[in-house]
């Protein structure tokens, strides 16, 4: 039985961030796991003992905010999960909660989970960009948007590096990772927009190495990956973008 616990799906749910997990339960049904779903927010709990994933996925910065004070109460639990190989994958906004610290709007300083070794301070400007990536772990370039507040300072591993942005900031790395922490600024349905990342972590979860997929829906979802990945390359040759 694989458990996999959703944080904060009323606040953190920004972009479909949810259709996260519903790709890698289905992916992980249709390998032969059984796989159970659980969610939790400021009204609830869940035991972190009793579960292989924790997921938290993109919100505004200030439901970031709001989910932070709620989620102080897991800061604990969170070192023993990790230290017994529990996984974390958090994306868009989410990232801020699992580092060092968080410096708010009104410059005040707020600790994380401090699993990460990032700091994040939310800025009033917003940014968009999209992003060409490569990941030591996926053979497949990675393709995804960050639409973000936010200034972070990574001195950990990186999760991804850049091979291209539409976003003049010279980004190099994007991401980070520890362990069994993986955290990205990418947000939306990043597993069905790259499915070699959905391999990826199917196969972590399960500890188990997987065929890869046949099925016609994961097959569309290369399709579209081989698309998406050639216009914006397109766009690259146009001098539209820049690392």
């Amino acid at each position: 039985m694989i458990r996999i616990a959703v944080g904060y799906k009323d606040l953190m749910n920004l972009y479909g961030d949810y259709a996260n997990v519903a790709a890698l339960t289905r992916y992980l049904r249709e390998n032969g796991f059984l796989v159970e779903t659980d969610h939790f927010s400021s009204a609830s709990y869940v035991n972190l003992e009793s579960i292989d994933l924790l997921y938290i996925g993109a919100g505004t910065e200030r439901r970031m905010l709001i989910a932070l004070e709620d989620f102080r109460r897991y800061f604990n639990e969170l070192r023993r999960f990790v230290d017994r190989g529990g996984f974390i994958l958090a994306t868009g906004s989410a990232l801020a909660l699992f580092g060092n610290t968080i410096v708010d709007y009104n410059g005040v300083l707020r600790s994380a989970a401090g699993l990460l070794d990032t700091d994040v301070t939310l800025i009033k400007k917003r940014s968009y960009s999209d992003l060409i990536l490569k990941a030591a772990f996926c053979e497949q370039p990675i393709v995804g948007s960050i639409n973000s507040s936010s200034v972070i300072i990574t001195r950990g591993q990186p999760m991804f590096t850049v091979e291209k942005e539409s976003l003049r900031k010279n980004r190099v790395t994007e991401g980070c990772c520890n362990r069994t922490v993986f955290a990205t600024e990418l947000s939306g349905p990043l597993f069905i927009r790259n499915p070699s990342l959905l391999h990826y972590f199917a196969e972590r979860v399960s500890d188990k190495k997987l065929p890869e997929s046949a099925e016609a829906w994961i097959n569309s979802a290369r399709e579209g990956h081989k698309r998406v990945l050639e216009n914006l390359r397109r766009e690259l040759r146009g001098n539209i973008w820049q690392r």
